[in-house]
């Protein structure tokens, strides 16, 4: 069973809602930092856990 077909004709200028519009402009204006060091901080300081257990996921948070 197939699904729906979907045509994308607007990738070169996309006609975007005013709330789509609003969602870029504020992601665009947050500062986010993803590098390992910056992600483990902020769990952290959100948990207040100073280890996670093993740290074998380390090296896929890397990727």
């Amino acid at each position: 069973m197939a699904g729906p077909t979907y045509r994308l004709t607007d990738l070169a200028d996309p006609q975007l809602t005013d709330l789509q519009r609003a969602g870029l402009a504020f992601g665009e204006s947050v500062d986010v930092e993803l590098s390992v060091d910056a992600v483990l901080g902020a769990a952290r300081d959100q948990t207040g856990l100073a280890a996670f257990g093993p740290e074998d996921f380390v090296e896929r948070l890397e990727l």
